[in-house]
């Protein structure tokens, strides 16, 4: 006997044991795709928080790599005023040694040019004082040794033409190295106390005794 589609319907929708059959094999579709479906929600929520722990966890590195991001202006900024600081202490300390050796050259270089002069030395503070207050003396550093030069002479030649001139060989030793005064010899010339006159004094009491 050939079972048609309309005989599976009626047996499906009429037939006790055919809807018996019909409902377990609903029920059991039912329950798979339940089941399928649950599955697919618990694999949705852990796929989401598995996103949203990544999402945190890039946020703290992004937190941290800010954080920790050195400001290279900043750091720059930093270093060039420590640099800027450093080098103006160095030129300054650079600028205190050169004035104290300058003016130790030009003291040395008086001292010696007035002994190379014969100034007796009685009298040499008072000339060295009166040729620094009246001459501007430089430093000609062009070579190996600084030099000091008034003009364009050599201080020692300076001195050398000064010490023979009517001002200054008042003050040249006499041969015998008593002294340079006008009279030749000591602190005194006639009822003058030399060493009580400033150096303006001495040098127009030894033009005077020129002149005469």
């Amino acid at each position: 006997m050939e079972i048609t589609l309309k005989d599976v319907k009626d047996f499906l929708k009429s037939n006790d044991e055919g809807k018996a059959y019909l409902a377990d094999l609903i029920e059991s579709e039912v329950s798979g795709l339940k089941k399928k479906n649950t599955q697919l929600i618990e694999k949705l929520k852990k796929e989401e928080t598995e996103r949203e722990a990544a999402e945190t966890e890039l946020e703290e590195v992004k937190e941290t790599l800010t954080k920790g991001k050195p400001d290279f202006e900043k750091e720059k900024k930093k270093l060039e005023d420590k640099f800027n600081k450093d080098k103006k202490e160095l030129e300054d300390k650079l600028a205190e040694a050169t004035g104290h050796i300058n003016k130790l050259v030009i003291e040395t270089g008086i001292s010696d040019a007035l002994n190379e002069a014969k100034i007796a030395p009685v009298h040499s503070k008072t000339v060295a004082a009166f040729i620094k207050s009246s001459n501007k003396i430089d430093l000609d550093t062009s070579g190996d040794t600084p030099k000091a030069k008034v003009g364009d002479k050599p201080l020692a030649e300076f001195i050398k033409s000064w010490a023979e001139s009517e001002e200054g060989k008042h003050y040249v030793a006499a041969p015998d190295n008593n002294g340079g005064g006008a009279k030749g010899g000591g602190d005194k010339a006639g009822n003058i106390d030399l060493m009580k006159l400033n150096p303006v004094e001495r040098l127009n009491h030894a033009r005077s005794q020129g002149k005469k």
